[in-house]
């Protein structure tokens, strides 16, 4: 998708970041948009900022309201990206590197995980904020949004592999036998949790994750102790909870399989 944005919309895209905002409107109108705001009109603008935006389209020597940054960017890509933190004054930056096709990413939260942006997440001075609201205004609630696991596999080791995964079982309201099948263990499911290897206690950890709602995944070295096969099947399991729109966070010392992901090395 790069290499077929390198020539005309990248030749464009150079001319758009130095012009003005009425030679801008003028080289948005050479493309075909890709919907039409009268037939799919903008979704509500969520920004805390957008009444600040429209003050911002207005010339102060006409005092007249100029080139509306959000629904040209709207037309041309398909989608509203002035929606993503952080990319307001850079949408039409993307013409250079992305072109306009936006299907290589199905959710905004694999886009901006490319990127290496936050997702739904603005400057909060110095809060921690969820979908631009107060994340710990209630705890219960934004624990409920979290599934978290760590370095240590908290496997009991007098319980069988299915007892282990009753609790998370009951509370993400999910068979206990879907998180064995999701980490191959489905054989093992009665088998006491001290007779397990080292790999497959990790694997019955890793399984909970298939037992929860949570949209964010937290995971600690999650492959550690895995073999070849294991790590696929992870790779499988967050694969398909990033293609329901989830997020998953993982410090790790080796690759995982997760395609289009950011990396942020430390050290």
């Amino acid at each position: 998708m790069a290499a077929q944005a390198a020539g005309h919309e990248g030749d464009l895209s150079h001319e758009i970041q130095l012009a003005g905002n009425d030679e801008i409107a003028k080289l948005i109108v050479a493309f075909t948009p890709r919907v039409d705001p009268a037939e799919r009109p903008l979704p509500p603008d969520r920004k805390r900022m957008g009444r600040d935006r429209k003050k911002k389209n207005v010339n102060p020597k006409t005092g007249k309201t100029g080139f509306d940054l959000r629904t040209e960017s709207y037309k041309l890509f398909g989608v509203d990206l002035t929606q993503i933190p952080g990319l307001m004054a850079m949408v039409l930056m993307l013409f250079s590197e992305l072109g306009r096709d936006m299907s290589r990413w199905p959710t905004a939260g694999q886009f901006v995980s490319w990127l290496a942006l936050c997702p739904d997440n603005d400057i909060s001075g110095g809060r921690v904020l969820w979908r631009g609201e107060d994340a710990l205004a209630d705890l219960p609630l934004h624990a409920r949004r979290i599934a978290y696991v760590g370095h240590q596999d908290a496997v009991k080791p007098g319980l069988t592999a299915a007892e282990n995964l009753a609790f998370p079982a009951r509370i993400g309201g999910i068979a206990v036998g879907v998180g064995l099948a999701a980490m191959g263990l489905s054989a093992l499911a009665d088998l006491p949790a001290r007779m397990l290897s080292a790999g497959q206690r990790r694997r019955l950890a890793l399984a909970r994750l298939a037992l929860s709602p949570a949209l964010l995944w937290l995971v600690d070295e999650p492959t550690l102790g895995l073999d070849a096969r294991a790590v696929e099947l992870f790779g499988a399991l967050a694969s398909e909870h990033r293609g329901r729109g989830g997020l998953v966070v993982a410090a790790t010392h080796a690759v995982l399989p997760l395609p289009v992901a950011a990396e942020l090395r430390l050290g």
